[in-house]
């Protein structure tokens, strides 16, 4: 029971400190979007890729927080795990660890393309929120001259092809 309530104490301390570091960098990115030139604005640093950075960027670096613990622990789990796997089957254990073991450079390679699949995602991510945000910053004048559905079908087809990207 007490080795369960570590587990639980890790677990919460590794959320928190993760909920404080993405505040702290929510904060920092905002700070310094604030003081961009308007050089840097226009040629730099879009909007979208600002709003990305402070949604998906900060999300991931407070997931990392949180399980952060299991970079020490995986190994120690699951060397106890084969111990008693072999303890409890004997031989057939073996089997099953040298499968798993064989499977890893498969894992690596998927992991790799869903890796780039993510990133080309990620860029049309970016010209969807920068499309966004275009609209909402000339409201007045797409609700003037109706320009909605332009707007909409634009943005409706960056989404489309941000989805394609992930499927």
């Amino acid at each position: 029971n007490s080795t369960e309530r570590s587990i639980h104490s890790g677990v919460q301390n590794g959320m928190i400190i993760g909920m404080e570091l993405r505040s702290s960098l929510m904060s920092m990115i905002f700070r310094k979007s604030l003081r961009l030139s308007a050089h840097s604005r226009m040629y730099g640093i879009s909007e979208g890729k600002l709003t990305n950075m402070i949604s998906s960027d900060t999300e991931s670096l407070q997931s990392f927080c949180e399980v952060m613990h299991v970079l020490w622990s995986a190994p120690l789990r699951i060397i106890c795990s084969m111990v008693l796997l072999y303890y409890l089957l004997g031989v057939a254990a073996l089997a099953g660890a040298g499968v798993i073991c064989a499977l890893i450079p498969l894992q690596k390679f998927l992991v790799g393309k869903m890796t780039q699949q993510v990133k080309l995602a990620q860029k049309f991510t970016d010209q969807r929120l920068g499309s966004i945000s275009e609209t909402f910053e000339g409201i007045q004048l797409v609700k003037c001259y109706s320009w909605e559905n332009s707007f909409h079908t634009k943005t409706n087809a960056i989404r489309d092809q941000e989805l394609l990207e992930l499927k």
